[in-house]
């Protein structure tokens, strides 16, 4: 029999878009230390996805950056960076360092009025959560595939 994967959500509280570094590291770390209901299961929580009329949408990378209809999901783009950059063990500003270090290379690579409405400062932050969100997703996914193996 397979193990219940149970599928939560933390309220992440405050702005969607942090307006300093300092802001975005202490949105992204505020739930650190949280107990989640479901404590049986230390493993990585697979987020509840925000109802939508249609299909998920997650904005990645520039082009839809900021859609009203797309501010839940950054939400969840905050809980995720922050459950990436507690397993991974460094600090958030390390980790978002490494981003800053290739940002304006990456952000080289977008056709160029995509990133015409950001700072600099605001396509970092982005492309970190962006980033975090991705690699998170992957690992959850990996983990739920090798639970789910180890069942049958």
């Amino acid at each position: 029999m397979a193990k219940q994967l149970e599928i939560s959500i933390e309220e992440i509280a405050g702005s969607i878009t942090p307006r300093s570094n300092k802001e975005l590291f202490k949105s992204i770390m505020k739930g650190e230390g949280k107990e989640t209901t479901n404590s049986h299961f230390r493993g990585p929580k697979i987020p509840k996805v925000p109802q939508m009329p249609s299909l998920i949408e997650v904005s990645i990378g520039p082009y839809h950056h900021g859609k009203p209809e797309l501010k839940e999901m950054e939400n969840i783009k905050l809980m995720m960076a922050r459950q990436f950059v507690q397993q991974s063990e460094e600090l958030v500003e390390d980790s978002y360092g490494k981003v800053a270090e290739v940002s304006n290379e990456a952000g080289q690579y977008y056709a160029e009025d995509s990133t015409e409405g950001l700072e600099d400062e605001q396509f970092t932050q982005m492309m970190f959560l962006d980033g975090c969100f991705i690699l998170q997703f992957i690992f959850c996914l990996l983990r739920m595939t090798i639970l789910t193996r180890k069942d049958e």
